[in-house]
């Protein structure tokens, strides 16, 4: 039901907010972004001391570094699925706010209705778009050997 202002008449912009967790749309927003972010990091953090400790590259792991490929992707893996969490987690929210405004895209902007719809269509297609990237860089630890040796 949209809640309006007694005295003016006014429907509030995000009507179902209650329905959906502010705590679930910034999850939703942004732990993909997050996640592939440390990913990243972690990930050229352990291959360049790997691979490059001093001023020469070294051409293979070195004896004790075996796991790192292995290691890698299972951070990639977790981090894929809290990115498919959050995209989860947008489509849901998404869905339980369907009937927060009426109209087209063109009346919602001069209107400024359906913010919290708003919020969790772009964590859905943020958690997605990570998780492709997160595929990609998984598909990198396969592709692309290990010191270029």
């Amino acid at each position: 039901m949209p809640a309006t202002e007694p005295a003016t008449g006014v429907k509030h912009p995000a009507p179902h907010r209650s329905e959906v967790s502010g705590k679930v749309l910034v999850f939703a927003i942004a732990a993909a972004p997050v996640v592939w972010g440390i990913q990243v990091l972690l990930g050229y953090a352990l291959a360049s001391h790997a691979c490059f400790p001093r001023e020469y590259p070294r051409p293979v792991l070195p004896q004790g570094w075996g796991g790192l490929p292995h290691a890698l992707l299972a951070v990639t893996a977790v981090a894929f699925v809290i990115a498919a969490v959050a995209s989860f987690l947008g489509y849901r929210s998404w869905r339980k706010t369907a009937g927060e405004a009426g109209g087209g895209h063109k009346h919602l902007i001069e209107v400024g209705e359906g913010r919290t719809r708003f919020m969790a269509a772009w964590g859905l297609w943020i958690g997605a778009l990570f998780a492709v990237a997160l595929i990609f860089d998984a598909l990198g630890l396969y592709l692309v050997s290990s010191c270029g040796g």
